[in-house]
């Protein structure tokens, strides 16, 4: 084929891959030239970013909310008593006006539902409501929308980061994240590596050696026997073995003290700067009594200020429709009806959430933590139709008051146990941490031996699942348990 043939082609190639446009006339002439394209893209309304954040907030920090809220639009008031003149609010036009916003409403509600953060491209929803200090997730969660990864890699990091705990550790075990999510394991490795490069350094580690681990490889210069005592003696440095370590490693006592301030310097709990100062007193969410016929659940409405739409401003709105104030009334109007229904929407979902599991977990309350079943959030998620995420930011931060104490919601969410179908990770961690409670001080129970005295018992767990458990729980191995 002559170059002109090949030229022909190669534009034509061009023009079909919808790149530079080409004009051929006997020669090859390129030329860049903009070109209109549709792309989705979706857009988040300021309704539907409040709708998101209503549903995080744990309820004293709703109620801040809601009294800020009260401060600046005038259009809420406190529902001090029922009164007659409710009657006569269907036949208010302008009210009516607003509460047509029910139907779209609940369309927009429907979405959130169905929305992931990592879409959120409008700018991090958590900073246009400043009323606390950002939270370890918070700033995870920002990190990973700026991320590189794909829509579904952000997903599954969404999961791993709402099992870190407070003090900066995953809490959940990577096979059980991908088999929720259905997705293969050196996916959930992947995303877990990114996370691991977030601040703060030392995040999302499963144990305190991958921690420390993970901050001496942003550090340069590190010398090789502090990895070296970090992989392999930490246990020793621990008890401050300074001396046994030296001789079992052919070095000075110095260099062990010199590593062991070296070690010192990190920190072991990466989310402790994200503490809160004060001093928080937890009040649930969800109150659950004991009935005649079951278990009932009550939302906390005691600390949630009872709101309505202002009458009399919605009088002086009528009556100034040509002043030049009324295109801010109305907007204020639909803010504080939009804030209504999102908090009526919110307060749906946190029932249907709790009620859920309750019933999942009614055994639980009647026998306790041993009866505990396996739920995961996608679970819960597929029973109630709405998406994973949306479970994640109702279980966020959020207690729930049973007849055996206060609970977070996140207790109740844990994969099954391996060995046994419908025993879950945590009755097998309470039956472990029972066993060890009544030992001998003098005769502490190996690993080998709970895993044996759970056989008996119909657990059949192996040992280093034990070790796991138990490590997972900071409880000591039982030579270091020995009274």
């Amino acid at each position: 084929m002559s170059f002109s043939g090949w030229g022909k082609v190669f534009l034509s190639l061009l023009k079909l891959a919808g790149g530079e446009k080409a004009n051929y006339n006997g020669s090859m002439e390129l030329r860049a030239e903009l070109l209109p394209q549709q792309v989705q893209k979706l857009i988040l309304i300021p309704q539907l970013q409040q709708a998101m954040h209503i549903l995080q907030l744990p309820i004293m920090e709703l109620r801040e909310l809601l009294e800020q809220e009260l401060q600046e639009n005038p259009f809420l008031e406190i529902v001090q008593e029922e009164r007659e003149e409710r009657k006569e609010e269907a036949k208010d036009p302008l009210l009516e006006e607003a509460l047509s916003l029910d139907e779209n409403w609940k369309e927009y509600f429907q979405a959130v539902q169905n929305l992931k953060e990592e879409e959120e491209e409008k700018g991090d929803i958590i900073e246009q409501y400043p009323s606390r200090p950002p939270s370890l997730q918070d700033v995870l969660l920002r990190q990973l929308r700026m991320s590189e990864l794909s829509e579904g890699e952000k997903e599954i990091g969404e999961v791993l980061i709402a099992n870190i705990d407070e003090n900066g550790y995953l809490q959940v075990d990577l096979n059980e994240i991908a088999r929720i999510l259905n997705v293969p394991l050196e996916k959930v490795e992947k995303v877990l590596r990114v996370i691991h490069q977030f601040e703060p350094p030392g995040v999302g580690a499963r144990n305190l050696k991958e921690c420390l681990l993970l901050q001496l490889g942003r550090k340069k210069d590190v010398p090789p026997l502090v990895s070296h005592l970090v992989k392999n003696h930490l246990e020793d440095l621990a008890k401050k073995k300074f001396s046994s370590l030296a001789q079992k490693l052919g070095v000075s006592e110095e260099e062990i003290r010199e590593a062991f301030k070296w070690i010192a310097s990190l920190e072991p709990k990466p989310g402790r700067e994200y503490w809160s100062v004060k001093t928080n007193f937890i009040v649930p969410d969800i109150i659950v009594k004991k009935v005649k016929d079951g278990y009932q659940v009550i939302l906390n409405q005691d600390e949630l200020p009872p709101l309505r739409i202002n009458p009399l401003y919605r009088k002086i709105l009528m009556e100034g429709k040509k002043k030049k104030e009324y295109k801010f009334l109305v907007e204020k109007l639909r803010n504080a009806v939009w804030l209504l229904k999102n908090l009526q929407g919110r307060q749906a979902l946190v029932r249907k959430v709790a009620e859920y599991i309750v019933k999942k977990q009614e055994e639980f309350l009647e026998k306790g933590p041993e009866y505990l079943k396996p739920l995961t959030l996608k679970e819960v998620a597929d029973a109630l139709g709405v998406h994973i995420s949306t479970v994640s930011r109702i279980t966020s931060r959020k207690y729930m008051q049973t007849p055996r104490g206060i609970f977070p919601l996140k207790y109740f969410f844990s994969g099954a146990a391996p060995g046994k179908e419908g025993l879950s990770s945590t009755s097998v961690k309470e039956e472990i941490k029972k066993l060890i409670e009544e030992e001998d001080p003098a005769h502490p129970l190996s690993d080998q031996k709970i895993a044996d005295l759970l056989k008996e018992k119909g657990i059949p767990i192996a040992r280093r699942t034990v070790t796991k458990y138990r490590e997972e729980m900071g409880i000591l191995p039982a030579r270091m348990r020995r009274a």
